[in-house]
């Protein structure tokens, strides 16, 4: 399915479903980025899979910050010179509560992570 030099990026897989993906990808021969805001559980992730023989790596990014998504972009073409396929896999849930007693801010979080961090993960074609 993927050629042996492929590259793989996963954001939000320092657990979960998103670890279980780069996991995946790392199993049908991708080189593998993993990209979370939890450096600590990334970096284990990435120890764990890299002890089973794959070629991974770990950086960190919250997907809330363009900077941060650009630069983990940034890295990849910089590192790898290519990326073949990428889960945009982070999200949150945030607070819950009934809407008319939800906060603003909350809302902001959900979105600025769930889709605006999707967005621009999809927008970054080339950085320089």
């Amino acid at each position: 399915m993927f050629k042996k030099d492929s590259v793989a990026l996963v954001t939000g897989a320092a657990t979960g479903i998103g670890l279980e993906t780069a996991t995946a990808f790392a199993r049908a021969g991708c080189r593998t980025v993993l990209a979370d805001r939890d450096e600590t559980r990334g970096r284990q992730a990435v120890d764990g899979l890299n002890a089973m023989g794959f070629d991974s790596a770990f950086i960190k990014a919250d997907m809330a910050n363009a900077d941060d998504i650009i630069a983990l972009h940034r890295h990849i073409a910089d590192t790898y010179g290519r990326l073949d396929a990428a889960c945009n896999n982070a999200g949150i849930e945030g607070d819950m509560a009934p809407t008319a007693e939800a906060s603003v801010e909350n809302f902001d979080r959900v979105i600025g992570i769930n889709l605006r961090g999707v967005f621009i993960c999809m927008r970054v074609r080339r950085c320089s």
